[in-house]
């Protein structure tokens, strides 16, 4: 019922799968610890490519990629300058996000578009290295179909031990609306 406030028709536009194995951790078909594994940096390889699975369920119709790694370049970029209140810790937002270009989207002649990858708790670059940004699934899709991954970031801070984004309220009341603090600044 709470996804039916936000979506027209969940029968198709919300996918659930429920015949791969896989622990808390983002499923990969060629990256991680071993499958059901519990542990850092929480990307599991269940042999199942959800990030592929995923962008083909949003995007539809997307032309599998020939290798499993990107070749494009992993840019940082300053988060800090989409804020739109000032900069604070408190916030759970890292200074410096990423973003994977692939190589037909970097000089700008070729319509690309914009997909945000989300990091899991304790995910951060700051927590697991590059080890989400690089190897989640995401980049060997957006080479092979023109896609720019932003992969934004949160930061562990007392409020957020976890550096998780914000699912409870720890940025304040607006936390799950597009004026919160997180939303607002991907929004950007």
């Amino acid at each position: 019922a709470y996804y039916n406030t936000f979506i027209n028709d969940p029968t198709t536009q919300m996918k659930a799968i429920y015949d791969h194995e896989g622990e808390h951790a983002q499923v990969t078909k060629y990256f991680g610890n071993p499958c059901m594994s519990l542990k850092s940096p929480y990307i599991d390889n269940c042999g199942f490519d959800a990030a592929g699975s995923m962008l083909d369920h949003i995007y539809g119709g997307l032309t599998q990629p020939v290798n499993h790694s990107g070749v494009g370049k992993i840019v940082p970029i300053s988060q800090k300058k989409y804020m739109t209140l000032p900069y604070s810790t408190l916030w759970g937002m890292s200074e410096v996000g990423y973003v994977y270009i692939p190589p037909r989207c970097e000089d700008g002649k070729t319509l690309c578009k914009l997909h945000l990858a989300l990091h899991g708790c304790e995910m951060s670059v700051a927590n697991i290295g590059f080890d989400f940004v690089a190897k989640a699934g995401y980049n060997a899709w957006a080479d092979a179909n023109d896609m720019v991954i932003l992969f934004p970031q949160v930061l562990t801070n007392t409020l957020n031990p976890k550096g998780c984004w914000d699912w409870w309220g720890y940025t304040g009341t607006d936390y799950a609306s597009n004026v919160g603090v997180q939303p607002a600044t991907m929004k950007a």
